[in-house]
């Protein structure tokens, strides 16, 4: 938090000093502008014309009925550039304060959790251990929500499970087999499967197949118990506390044994919520320039 306050403070006090810096810049130069005509003068020039009995400005040539003609009253008209720049230097401090009000009140908030267990084969089977990851991710919008994140979170249930097999050979190193189940699409598929396949058709004949790739043969004993962590956390409607309560079941203690490996909770924006933001503030900045280039064309 502190670090996101800190970045935060680093793009508002340098933007802040351009805007003032640079409405300063064109109040000055207007008000020098303004005091610099006295009597009726070129709008190009600044050459006084009271009196002339020709449109055209004896100083530079410039036609006064295009140009026109500046009185001590009137104030010369902004340049359509100027006025963009001032908008693109001025539209970034309310946008970030709207956004920092609108993301706390409106926005979408995906709330993500994370559990690690490693499973321990009990005989030896060619698999060193298997990490096992199991993710449950939701999206609420906050405005009256605060109290169902809370009371939904534990009922949240799990969307993606994640299988990697180590061998014997090198447990240490990376990953012999990667078994990856999508619980909210019903497909599965691994590094050798890239294509989903409905997840009616992980039986223990297709785990055993993928294990039989990941490790030595014996390791398609395994093929159940991970048939059965699969299908537990499918039909539990205990939500993400489907995974302890898997995990821990007495049926996988004669094959595996499981440990927790630890678990994480995050709360953040939702998916695309901070594109659609930068979208919708760069179209309001397109709109700006847009509207002020044709006021101040018009003007000029």
């Amino acid at each position: 938090m502190a670090g996101a306050f800190s970045i935060l403070l680093l793009i508002v006090i340098p933007a802040t000093a351009l805007v003032v810096l640079a409405l300063l810049g064109f109040l000055v130069g207007r008000r020098s502008r303004v005091r610099s005509v006295q009597t009726p003068s070129c709008a190009h020039c600044l050459y006084p014309v009271r009196g002339l009995t020709t449109l055209s400005c004896p100083e530079c040539g410039s036609d006064l009925r295009e140009v026109g003609i500046l009185t001590p009253a009137m104030r010369h008209p902004v340049s359509p550039w100027l006025a963009i720049l001032l908008w693109t230097l001025g539209l970034p401090i309310p946008a970030l304060v709207l956004t920092g009000l609108l993301a706390s009140l409106a926005f979408p908030v995906q709330n993500q959790y994370q559990e690690n267990w490693i499973l321990n084969p009990v005989t030896a089977v060619g698999v060193d251990h298997i990490d096992v990851s199991a993710t449950s991710s939701r999206v609420y919008w906050p405005v009256g929500s605060a109290g169902k994140i809370a009371s939904q979170t534990s009922s949240q249930p799990v969307d993606r499970i994640e299988f990697l097999v180590y061998s014997t050979a090198k447990p240490a190193g990376p990953p012999s087999g990667r078994l990856i189940v999508d619980l909210e699409h019903d497909s599965w598929s691994t590094t050798e499967d890239h294509p989903d396949r409905p997840l009616s058709e992980f039986d223990s004949s297709a785990a055993s197949t993928w294990l039989a790739g990941a490790a030595d043969e014996p390791a398609q004993v395994l093929a159940p118990a991970l048939v059965e962590v699969v299908n537990s956390i499918q039909d539990s409607a205990l939500g993400r506390a489907a995974v302890s309560t898997t995990m821990t079941a007495p049926t996988l203690g004669g094959v595996m044994t499981a440990a927790q490996g630890g678990a994480s909770s995050m709360m953040g924006p939702a998916p695309g919520a901070t594109i659609a933001t930068l979208v919708f503030w760069f179209v309001a900045w397109l709109a700006g320039c847009f509207y002020f280039y044709r006021r101040q064309s018009a003007r000029s």
